[in-house]
């Protein structure tokens, strides 16, 4: 049961600053900075495991902390130093060597003389393993969501044999509700990597995602996000729950490291693909942090304008957030065609002919500058609500147009807003107005393909 001021649970412990310190499951330990230290299994009496970090805060070891003191361990020195404080000594089981997206790509045993006992790639998430223990490549099989479903034999005469199908609820967690790996076949698992991609520690039945533990047994964090204040979370009600997990939308969204949601907007990827041609459309991919592949789309041989725009945006070190939406800046999106306004106005008693286009607001960028996360933020129709009527060219021309024309001109440093004349109207003669409307008559021809 949970405790509605701070989304606590009534059967587990907590300490003030709100990290889990006992559950059903086991006992944990932090240090100072707020990692989590060591844990002791309630269930099975095991031992103590450690756990070692990095200065970043990325986990590099685990191990045993062995009591050196004299009498009863001082559970209060355990953790005021990494491997142990005063009277503890740390021996290392497993050493990790990690890549730069802080993904194990080797792990080692904790001798002093190491020796490698697994190897990983990783390709926006685990896709193969090299088991120097057990012996042979291993291809990880993932869903959507990078979680691992089958493991498929790499090497020998056996070779594309499924050896293990992984069975695991939307939570991460299994069958019977509790944080073990279940599997049906006779291999051996070469990888402890297995929901949304992240390694589960088989002491505690919690998985790593980096800047916190996650629990699939309740579906919950250990600890609270420790990003608690963002644009994103203040207007989506779904995340003021601090250990709540993905918006408690585990089928579409994942969190990759254990703070902000990233969520993969199928329609705002749809959208971005309806601006290029059909025949490369599939070849524009999002990987598992809802960040466009950029490799994949480098590779893309192409002349067309927009896919030329869409590389040098993608390769820029600047990020661009794009989505689809109802409204942005405060409006709802719309669209009213040119014939429904000139009834419109013929109806009111003026001249239809002064309407010489549909009257609509399907798009809005806003420049770094403006943005309250420092990034350039794309909002364009999703084809809803007031917006409902708009032509799928319309909407597509309209994504182009901010995308490519307003959006790659910000981050490039160029100007970006439209030009309008002395007396406020729009300047048809300005360099940004002319550009864009370019973008657009090409993307809708675009359109008229296949």
């Amino acid at each position: 049961m949970g405790r509605p001021t701070n989304n606590q649970l009534s059967t587990s412990s907590y300490v003030v600053a709100g990290n889990t310190i006992y559950d059903t499951y086991n006992t944990y330990y932090y240090y100072p900075e707020g990692d989590l230290c060591a844990v002791q299994p309630n269930l099975t009496g095991s031992s103590l495991t450690m756990y070692v970090y990095d200065a970043a805060g990325t986990r590099v070891a685990k191990g045993t902390p062995v009591w050196t003191g004299s009498g009863s361990p001082n559970m209060s020195t355990l953790c005021s130093a990494p491997g142990g404080g005063t009277g503890w000594s740390f021996s290392a089981e497993e050493q990790y060597l990690l890549d730069k997206n802080n993904e194990q790509v080797s792990e080692l045993t904790g001798t002093s003389t190491p020796t490698p006992e697994r190897t990983n790639i990783w390709s926006g998430t685990n896709i193969a393993t090299y088991d120097f223990v057990n012996g042979g490549v291993h291809f990880a099989l993932t869903d959507w969501l990078g979680t691992k479903r089958v493991q498929v034999l790499g090497t020998g005469t056996n070779y594309g044999t499924i050896e293990l199908s992984f069975i695991s609820l939307p939570y991460g967690n299994n069958i019977g509700n509790s944080r073990a790996v279940e599997s049906i076949g006779s291999g051996t698992d070469a990888t402890e990597h297995h929901f949304t991609g992240k390694e589960r520690d088989t002491e505690s039945g919690l998985d790593y995602f980096g800047a916190r533990y996650y629990a699939s047994s309740m579906g919950r964090w250990l600890s609270p996000d420790p990003k608690i204040i963002s644009k994103q979370r203040m207007f989506d009600p779904q995340q003021w729950n601090m250990y709540g997990y993905a918006k408690n939308n585990p089928l579409i969204a994942i969190d990759p490291d254990g703070r902000e949601v990233k969520l993969l907007n199928e329609g705002a990827l749809q959208r971005i693909q309806s601006t290029l041609p059909a025949s490369v459309r599939s070849q524009v991919t999002a990987g598992r942090n809802g960040m466009l592949d950029q490799k994949a789309i480098a590779g893309i041989k192409s002349n067309d304008p927009n896919v030329k725009a869409l590389q040098t945006l993608v390769a820029s070190p600047k990020v661009v957030e794009f989505g689809t939406g109802k409204s942005a800046g405060g409006y709802d999106f719309s669209y009213q065609s040119k014939e429904a306004a000139q009834a419109q106005i013929k109806a009111a008693g003026g001249d239809p002919s002064v309407q010489t286009g549909p009257n609509l607001y399907l798009g809005l960028t806003t420049p770094a500058s403006k943005s309250p996360d420092g990034n350039t933020q794309v909002m364009v129709s999703n084809g809803t609500g007031d917006a409902s009527t708009a032509p799928e060219a319309e909407l597509a021309a309209t994504a182009a147009h901010e995308l490519y024309g307003h959006a790659l001109d910000e981050v490039q440093g160029q100007p970006y807003e439209h030009e309008v004349n002395p007396d406020g109207t729009y300047d048809p003669n300005g360099a940004v107005n002319k550009q864009t409307q370019q973008i657009e008559d090409h993307t809708k021809e675009l359109q008229k393909q296949p």
